[in-house]
């Protein structure tokens, strides 16, 4: 909800006071270093899927890959609304 919103941690200040192409810069910089973030959260998370294939959960005795699910799922969408936003934030706005 965070990402989709635009609503994560960010220093304004700073970027508010550089000039125009620099906060450019700036915003690429963060986006890209997200993105790499995000697809190593959906790398392990694939992993994770892989190994809980063999595994059953203790206490409510279903497969462990339908818990491990949610990271890559979750990894998919974060990395489809930064390159969403990343677009509209760099290329749209003039």
């Amino acid at each position: 909800m965070a990402v989709r919103d635009r609503q994560h941690v960010s220093l304004d200040l700073v970027l508010k006071s550089l000039p125009y192409s620099l906060q450019k810069l700036l915003i690429m910089v963060s986006y890209i270093s997200m993105l790499i973030f995000t697809a190593v959260v959906i790398y392990g998370g694939v992993k994770f899927v892989a190994r809980g294939s063999s595994q059953i959960s203790s206490a409510l005795e279903i497969p462990m890959h339908y818990v491990y699910i949610v990271l890559p799922l979750g990894g998919i969408l974060i990395f489809a609304y930064l390159i969403k936003n990343f677009y509209e934030d760099v290329f749209a706005r003039r």
